[in-house]
């Protein structure tokens, strides 16, 4: 993969602005010319409790969209398909979406046929917090132990789906006939273990965690080991959006890309992984001792940055497994979809701890390579 330049043009970050206020505040380090403008609602959906929710919530109860004139509705949802579709009607102006799923209905792929509508998304919402888990029954003990057997997924447009079938192909297990790979709805999901409807499953935490507390499962893989410092989900909005209100959406994005990076901080996690457990009742559904071990950093980040490779690498692997078209190109897609650029300035207002000069790295994917 090539790496693209480091530095944004000035005609081409006024592009991605969507005007010349949003370059002149952010280039020149004034954000309150942005953040005088009137307060403005937004609707947001997440899948909670998922990691990647934490930022938003976290965003919140922090008062950073307080801090930018943003009222933030979080609406929480069960089903994520729900939460694209939502974005795409225009119901929501941002959701919390799995990359995968990002990429299908920017293209209008598969479940969202037809329904296309220009997507971007400014930042990732989590990183690696993704793991498997197998029957404590079970005498899986290697990866070679998996075939014959039957792995709950929540959908297919699921990162964790991937990274699976890379792991199986790597051992020489066909995922179409040596394994079954069975849809469950996620609050199905442990309950189907228990009954021995599954073997084992693969999916974000907090819920690997949940299933290993409640005594029916036990570890068995972490994704971050298949993929480290892979992405997860991403927040996503309508490109029109990003376009014709670029202060609302400039505000939205600071607010949680400042969440994200507080959130990330291995110092006091734990107390701000309190502060949404106390507040949020999707987190309170679990007992604390489970969202801590779920969300150890290392085991489950929140790294903001959105790397053009990664995304690249995702397409990559949807194309392989007919989640979209052979046609697409992925470097036109995934530059049309991830605002990289427009991150990086953001971060260099904010002073981040980190911020990276390139938009690709080197991604090591299942034992392979990929630049």
């Amino acid at each position: 993969m090539k790496k693209p330049a480091s530095k944004l043009s000035r005609r081409t970050f006024i592009q991605q602005g969507g005007s010349a206020l949003t370059a002149l505040s952010l280039v020149s380090g004034f954000p309150s010319l942005l953040r005088a403008s009137a307060s403005s609602s937004i609707k947001v959906g997440v899948l909670a409790p998922a990691h990647c929710a934490a930022p938003l919530y976290f965003a919140d109860l922090s008062g950073y969209f307080k801090e930018y004139g943003i009222t933030a509705e979080i609406i929480p949802f069960t089903d994520m398909s729900k939460i694209a579709k939502g974005v795409l009607q225009g119901d929501l102006h941002f959701g919390q979406l799995i990359v995968p799923m990002t990429i299908a209905a920017h293209t209008g792929s598969g479940l969202f046929a037809k329904k296309n509508t220009p997507l971007v998304s400014p930042m990732w919402l989590g990183t690696n917090g993704g793991s498997m888990v197998v029957s404590s029954r079970s005498n899986i003990r290697l990866p070679v132990d998996l075939k014959g057997k039957r792995i709950g997924i929540h959908s297919r447009y699921l990162f964790h789906y991937l990274i699976i079938i890379e792991l199986l192909e790597r051992y020489g297990i066909s995922p179409s006939q040596d394994v079954t790979l069975k849809i469950i709805e996620l609050e199905d999901m442990i309950k189907a273990l228990e009954a021995e409807e599954i073997d084992a499953f693969i999916n974000p935490e907090p819920l690997s965690s949940a299933a290993v507390d409640k005594g029916v499962a036990r570890n068995f893989l972490l994704t971050k080991d298949l993929w480290f410092r892979h992405p997860c989900c991403c927040l996503t909005s309508r490109r029109t959006l990003h376009e014709k209100e670029p202060t609302l959406f400039h505000n939205f994005v600071s607010a949680t890309l400042k969440g994200s990076m507080q959130l990330n901080s291995p110092t006091s996690r734990g107390d701000k992984l309190k502060m949404i457990w106390d507040s949020v009742p999707q987190y309170k559904k679990l007992p604390f001792n489970v969202l801590q071990n779920a969300f150890v950093p290392g085991r489950t980040d929140f790294e903001p940055f959105p790397y053009l490779s990664s995304a690249k690498v995702v397409a990559a692997l949807m194309q392989k497994n007919g989640l979209i078209p052979h046609t697409l190109s992925i470097e036109a897609t995934v530059s049309e979809i991830f605002l990289a650029d427009y991150a990086r300035s953001l971060m260099e207002t904010m002073n981040a701890a980190y911020i990276p000069a390139a938009n690709d790295r080197e991604e090591w994917v299942a034992g392979h390579f990929y630049n």
